[in-house]
């Protein structure tokens, strides 16, 4: 009976987590507010870049697809957002981000199968990392018009088309520090996802509105190998306006975690993806029992097409214009134990990001601001010591700025209709080849560095 008795618990837990979200969703937009996702359908498609390819929690259509990204950072020390000291993840050093490699390449297929199914793989590697599935799910349509969807296996939760999007092929080299903070980077897990879809006309233009609901494993981060049954929820819209093409997203997942761990010295240790375990004498390591949750919302703005002046340079064309605004949220609530004390904590971090992208005829030109910061209370005999045991003591808000200039590369210098041999392939590049130069800073605390990055970023796909 154990076994049925946990997993109806699951249940009740993951349908309490969900009536919990579709209030909390109420109550950051309205009621009844809508918001746009990334697969939002027509619109989305026409009027959204992909720089290489990669699988955003989009619908792909059978073929194969590749993606790499390569780059050289140029920083006199290690970035404060390497390791973000101050800020409760695993622990660890992180990724060194300096000097020439591989950021991420991922390479994977989809394909269609009996009975309505849409089956897709994917293999990606981190730079130094060893390989790892990045994606592997099947996806059926639940009616004939496709308006509602079931995805089950390893995929991203929805976050909408801002949060979903910046990170790895993102147009910037940096992984955001808001998803640093609050996923470590782009959240994928096992689990399922249901999606509904609809659009109609409106006074405003053309409206389209989806909603997501997920349960998840919950063994990504901020979960633990002990964490099970994650719920989430997404809820977007998108209208193409007069204006312009108008997008609004919120989402949020809670977790119930258990024996999350987190190494104390950060020196001297590379990156892991998996938490440390907590053992019973907490040697090296501090451990969080408790809730957490994620939360988050963005609003972009793509220029309508046909708004420019009579006379003037392009980059007053309004059509070449897309800007995007966000913040992701993460809230912990519960017990935080070291081998010096056991106390509780309560931690809130909230992350911002603006950014703006112009997309002339021969360049691009790019700028992104951002901040994060965090709050944490802990209460209890040996406070001091946990804290410092967990490196909360070197908390400092975190500031980036970037600016990028980037050419993507023309199809006609890869060989598109040549007729020489080879130059199928390298036709499938199209203008998913691109060179970028980026120059910005970080700033933590007293510490201040600038940095420079030169990197190219591939895309190719085609039909099998």
């Amino acid at each position: 009976m154990r076994p049925c008795t946990a997993t109806a618990s699951r249940l009740r837990a993951g349908l309490a987590g969900w009536c919990g979200l579709a209030a909390w969703l109420s109550l950051a937009l309205g009621a009844g507010t809508p918001a746009w996702a990334d697969d939002a359908g027509p619109h989305a498609t026409v009027r959204q870049t992909d720089l290489g390819g990669h699988d955003h929690h989009s619908s792909p259509g059978p073929g194969w697809r590749l993606t790499w990204d390569h780059a050289h950072l140029r920083a006199p020390q290690p970035l404060p957002s390497q390791a973000l000291p101050g800020y409760l993840l695993q622990g660890d050093a992180g990724n060194e981000l300096r000097g020439t490699g591989l950021v991420h390449a991922a390479i994977g297929g989809t394909v269609q199968a009996g009975d309505g199914w849409l089956l897709h793989g994917q293999i990606a590697q981190h730079g130094r990392d060893a390989p790892h599935t990045e994606a592997l799910w099947a996806r059926r349509a639940l009616d004939a018009v496709a308006r509602t969807t079931l995805t089950v296996g390893r995929q991203a939760p929805a976050q909408g088309a801002l949060w979903t999007h910046a990170g790895h092929h993102d147009r910037f080299r940096l992984m955001p520090l808001a998803k640093q903070a609050s996923t470590l980077g782009t959240w994928r897990d096992d689990g399922a996802q249901l999606r509904w879809q609809s659009s109609w006309d409106t006074h405003a233009g053309m409206l389209q509105q989806q909603v997501h609901i997920g349960l998840w494993q919950g063994h990504a981060f901020p979960g633990s190998r002990s964490t099970s049954g994650v719920p989430s929820l997404h809820t977007g819209a998108a209208v193409d306006h007069a204006s312009g093409l108008w997008r609004l997203d919120a989402w949020a997942a809670s977790a119930r975690v258990s024996d999350r761990g987190a190494r104390l010295n950060l020196a001297g240790r590379g990156h892991s993806h998996v938490p440390p375990q907590c053992d019973a004498q907490l040697s090296n390591v501090v451990c969080f029992n408790g809730r957490s949750t994620l939360s988050g919302w963005s609003l972009g703005w793509r220029g309508p097409e046909g708004l420019r002046p009579l006379a003037g340079p392009t980059l007053l064309d309004a059509e070449r214009w897309q800007v995007d605004v966000g913040q992701l949220w993460r809230h912990e609530a519960g017990q935080l134990a070291s081998a010096n004390g056991d106390v509780a904590l309560h931690s809130r971090y909230a992350g911002q990001l603006l950014q703006a992208w112009w997309t002339g005829d021969a360049i691009e030109l790019g700028w992104r601001a951002e901040r994060l910061m965090a709050r944490h209370r802990l209460v209890g005999p040996g406070a001091a010591a946990v804290a410092q045991d967990a490196g909360l003591d070197a908390y400092a808000p975190v500031q980036r700025q970037v600016v990028a200039l980037a050419w993507p590369v023309p199809a006609a210098w890869l060989g598109e209709g040549d007729g020489h041999v080879g130059a199928g392939l390298l036709g499938t590049f199209g203008q998913a080849v691109r060179l970028s130069i980026e120059s910005g800073h970080e700033r933590q605390g007293d510490q201040r560095l600038r940095f420079t990055t030169v990197r190219l970023v591939i895309g190719a796909s085609g039909p099998w």
